[in-house]
């Protein structure tokens, strides 16, 4: 999605050099590619902070919960049932499993990195975009560049390049388009639906649904300790209908 090399260079007639007009095209694909790729890659950052934030408030909410139904089932034991002493260990060995994955996910570090890989690139499409670019060679030295900083941290997720670009699903037909018609293998009367996205990419129906997929997985995963807090927050319906009761 955002690596690709720089083509080999067009040359002018007779002259043998490449021409401005191709220099000035490819430093305009670069300035794209490298803009895609620091928004997906601001996009892995806010996806890893989030889940780091949401991870460690599910520790936090187990260990108050743990702490409050631990207390009451030595003061009232009668309030859990005969099972109260599994459930709790139970509860607790999750949790303890809980707390080892997220210290080995290391998110909020993970999430700085990415942040910092992000700005990284963000400053160099800003210098890139107010610097005019006429050799090859100059253009060769800023990809150069550009390859270094991909190298930096791993490549975001398609998830999170799809968040930043979300694929947009158009009513049209491949067959208008003869570049779509030699890319789908369309011929006669084929007519597949195709989606038309940011980057001007025909997608067929399955690929975009796929897309989709993704990123509704990925937000999925990311909200799931939303999920385990109730659960375990529902644990203290005991405890508040006997303190209640009291």
């Amino acid at each position: 999605m955002n690596s690709g090399r720089l083509s080999g260079p067009h040359t002018d007639e007779g002259q043998g050099r490449p021409s401005p007009k191709s220099v000035h095209q490819l430093k305009a694909g670069l300035e794209h590619r490298v803009k895609r790729t620091y928004r997906a890659r601001l996009e892995t950052a806010r996806r890893l902070e989030t889940r780091g934030v949401l991870w460690n408030a599910v520790l936090v909410t187990s260990a108050v919960v743990l702490a409050i139904n631990g207390v009451i089932q030595i003061i009232a034991p009668e309030i859990f049932g005969s099972r109260g002493a599994t459930m709790f260990a139970v509860v607790s060995i999750l949790t303890l499993v809980n707390s080892l994955l997220v210290a080995s996910a290391n998110y909020p570090v993970r999430a700085l990195q990415y942040f910092r890989a992000y700005r990284d690139l963000q400053r160099f499409w800003a210098e890139l975009d107010s610097t005019s670019v006429r050799r090859m060679p100059d253009l060769a030295n800023w990809e150069a560049r550009y390859q270094r900083l991909l190298d930096e941290v791993p490549n975001h997720t398609q998830a999170d390049f799809r968040v930043a670009f979300p694929p947009r699903l158009r009513a049209y037909w491949a067959w208008k388009d003869r570049r779509a018609r030699s890319r789908l293998g369309a011929r006669g009367s084929s007519r597949p639906p195709y989606v038309a996205t940011e980057s001007h990419e025909l997608l067929l129906l399955g690929p975009w649904a796929f897309a989709r997929l993704r990123v509704l997985s990925s937000w999925a995963f990311t909200y799931l300790p939303l999920a385990l807090a109730v659960l375990v927050a529902l644990t203290l319906i005991p405890t508040v209908r006997w303190f209640l009761s009291e």
